[in-house]
């Protein structure tokens, strides 16, 4: 009787610990951020470096496929669901950035200030993401 009591408590709890053993920690997610990021921002930091408004908007776009390709690997959900605010955040501003290219004298402000808008809620999402996964910034 007491082996068929512990049988059944076994075979209770070992979905529970299997579960638990496939879990990934918001440490293991973040690590997995840290290369592909540091590979961005040097493309990042060489646009820059270029000026050319077209460089940015093909470096927002490694930026929002890097977050991507990571995510896929994330199955942490508060670090996923960050990660994947993040990718569509670089994706907007990607996607925005051709107001860059205009004339300064003829520049749209509507869409200045669209871009802008979208660059400050970017960068709240990816602070937010960095403060989670302890990344200094």
């Amino acid at each position: 009787m007491k082996r068929r009591i512990a049988a059944a408590i076994l075979v209770t709890l070992l979905p529970l610990g299997m579960a638990a053993c496939g879990s990934q920690s918001k440490a293991d997610a973040c690590k997995l951020l840290e290369k592909p990021l540091n590979d961005a921002s040097l493309a990042l930091a060489n646009s820059a470096q270029n000026g050319d408004a077209t460089s940015i908007a093909d470096t927002y776009t490694t930026f929002a496929t890097t977050y991507e390709e990571a995510s896929k690997k994330i199955t942490n959900k508060e670090i996923k669901e960050s990660v994947d605010q993040v990718a569509a955040g670089w994706r907007a501003a990607a996607d925005n950035s051709g107001v860059l290219k205009a004339d300064p004298m003829s520049m749209d402000v509507q869409k200045l200030e669209e871009y802008q808008k979208i660059m400050e809620d970017l960068n709240t999402k990816q602070t937010e993401l960095f403060d989670k996964c302890e990344f200094k910034h």
